[in-house]
């Protein structure tokens, strides 16, 4: 409510214990109702509860992807090194997309199953897709569409087949 008059940033407190969905659906309200990208969220690692510190990475692709600039920390006594190797595998992940989140956006998604979690970011010629197992569904095949029209899609090096502008994963 206050942006852009009297702040210019947002930076909501997500001490959310390792649960990425509740980052996802903050970080993109704050998105939706600034229509910018000026958002940086503190997630600190463990603070307010310990958790796992693998479950870091998809904290922080979920603020990224969702619509955040980066993260922020705040040092606590448990802030355990493992935390921040996980939100350095997080930012190599992105590393190789550096123009498509420059240029892009977060994009309404949905892949063909209903038990996991879509998180979609693209420019004009590029998207990211993040499927997110976050419930522990045993159910893990999904057909995905492809979010813009492209002449191949990828998971990590893996070039995948396109059938009918989507792929099945």
């Amino acid at each position: 409510k206050l942006y852009p008059q009297i702040i210019d940033i947002a930076m909501p407190s997500l001490y959310v214990q390792g649960r990425p969905l509740l980052v996802a659906d903050r970080i993109r309200y704050d998105y939706e109702k600034m229509q910018t990208r000026q958002i940086i969220p503190w997630l600190t690692a463990g603070t307010y509860g310990e958790f796992d510190p693998k479950l870091i990475e998809p904290m922080v692709l979920e603020s990224i992807l969702n619509g955040s600039r980066g993260v922020t920390y705040f040092f606590f006594g448990d802030f355990d090194p493992m935390d921040f190797y996980y939100h350095s595998q997080a930012m190599i992940a992105l590393k190789p997309y550096e123009k498509v989140l420059q240029a892009g956006e977060p994009i309404d998604y949905k892949g063909d199953n209903p038990d996991l979690h879509y998180t979609a970011f693209a420019s004009a010629d590029e998207a990211l897709v993040l499927v997110g197992n976050y419930n522990h569904t045993a159910q893990t095949k999904v057909l995905l569409p492809l979010p813009i029209p492209a002449t191949k899609a990828r998971l990590g090096s893996k070039t995948l087949n396109i059938q009918n502008n989507s792929v099945s994963v």
